[in-house]
């Protein structure tokens, strides 16, 4: 077995650790000179200070009708999972964002053309 490319920090104690150590954390493509703790932090104060301002756009009925989180939760359970559990759920829901809003789309498209086919007769 060969690493091409470890990847390691240096453990250092301080208030932002909970975010970089003993959890799953994120690791993010890089561009030079952009290290990941940064990367993370940012990504960390970004989802912290506005995440629950995510306006939620699937009434509850659904839902829980499919056993989805909100959207708030799906997001930071996406990037800053607390347990494999939260990680499932977030993939869960943003996965049936995914395929909704590409059903929709597809319904759309063929509303314009059955429109567009019917103006033409």
């Amino acid at each position: 077995m060969v690493i091409q490319q470890p990847d390691y920090e240096i453990v250092e104690t301080g208030e932002d650790e909970r975010l970089h150590t003993g959890r799953l954390v994120p690791v993010y493509s890089l561009t030079e000179g952009l290290p990941q703790r940064a990367l993370r932090s940012l990504m960390w104060r970004l989802v912290d200070t506005f995440g629950a301002e995510v306006r939620e756009v699937l009434p509850e009925i659904v839902r829980t009708r499919r056993g989805l989180v909100g959207l708030a939760r799906g997001g930071a359970g996406r990037t800053f999972p607390e347990t494999d559990g939260a990680l499932t759920a977030a993939r869960r829901r943003l996965t049936f964002d995914e395929g909704l809003l590409l059903q929709l789309g597809l319904a759309i498209l063929r509303s314009r053309v059955a429109c567009a086919s019917a103006a033409s007769r």
